[in-house]
């Protein structure tokens, strides 16, 4: 079974959150100081920040909203102002939901070869529904578990233990693929699974997503990909340099793309 994360994974998370914060920054121009790229750097750190704390649980989903946009705006704003605000901002984003364009040939690839399809995520259960529903991969995956189902968060082992458990397959069996090294290559490896890195960026960054999007540059499903494997699970690895700067365990195979993806998860079928 292949379990895969969503967002920078299937959704592309960076460009719906540079163009929907741009639009969001442009409807309250009046109210926020700098230019568009500094707004998107703050944007990001106070994204990080707040769903970190939702993540270790000292805030709900809803209050690390608002908290971002209290602290972007003042704290003098009500909770129903804050509300309001952080609902224009998500109708931009969601505005501006869409699958990589590998997603969807990938993932018929993988039905066709007769593989199971699951979600692991950290974030809101509904939330990360409606995106899949959005990008069209909902009717693929037969199952999603969320953090915030399941009460614990990547890396946490014990969110993969606990959603293979739920899916009756063992940990050895089933694959993980994610964006992040060590929240989702490296996490799920040492819960038990065959962890695989989807790198599509090499070295970018919240930074270099703001100025593409500033500059116009971010496009839907293209975000700097490569053709070709690049395999780190091979003999002698890959230096961390390669990656960047990321040291990678030798037996995660790091991917460019997802069209990738099906000869290495083939070997062991």
């Amino acid at each position: 079974m292949i379990f895969l994360d969503i967002d920078g994974t299937l959704l592309d998370h960076e460009g719906g959150e540079a163009l929907g914060g741009i639009a969001f920054f442009d409807a309250y121009r009046h109210e926020l100081k700098g230019s568009s790229a500094e707004f998107l750097q703050q944007w990001y750190m106070l994204s990080e920040k707040y769903f970190e704390k939702f993540l270790a649980k000292q805030l709900s989903f809803q209050e690390q909203r608002r908290m971002r946009i209290k602290e972007l705006f003042g704290h003098q704003l009500s909770d129903e102002q804050a509300d309001a605000r952080f609902n224009a901002y998500l109708y931009f984003y969601k505005e501006n939901w869409s699958a990589f364009d590998d997603v969807i040939p990938c993932l018929k690839e993988l039905k066709r070869n007769g593989f199971r399809l699951g979600i692991i995520s950290n974030g809101d259960l509904e939330q990360q529904r409606e995106k899949l529903e959005k990008i069209g991969v909902l009717d693929y995956v037969e199952c999603i578990f969320t953090s915030s189902e399941i009460g614990v968060a990547k890396p946490n082992a014990a969110i993969f233990q606990k959603a293979c458990e739920s899916a009756k397959v063992s940990t050895e069996e089933c694959y993980y693929v994610g964006d992040r090294l060590d929240t989702d290559a490296i996490g799920s490896t040492r819960a038990g699974m065959k962890g695989i890195w989807l790198n599509r960026h090499k070295e970018a960054s919240p930074n270099q997503a703001a100025e593409e999007a500033t500059s116009g540059a971010v496009k839907h499903g293209q975000s700097g990909g490569t053709s070709g494997a690049v395999t780190n699970g091979q003999p002698g690895g890959t230096s961390g340099d390669e990656f960047g700067g990321a040291s990678v365990p030798k037996s995660i195979p790091v991917i460019r793309s997802l069209k990738e993806l099906l000869p290495i998860v083939s070997e062991n079928q």
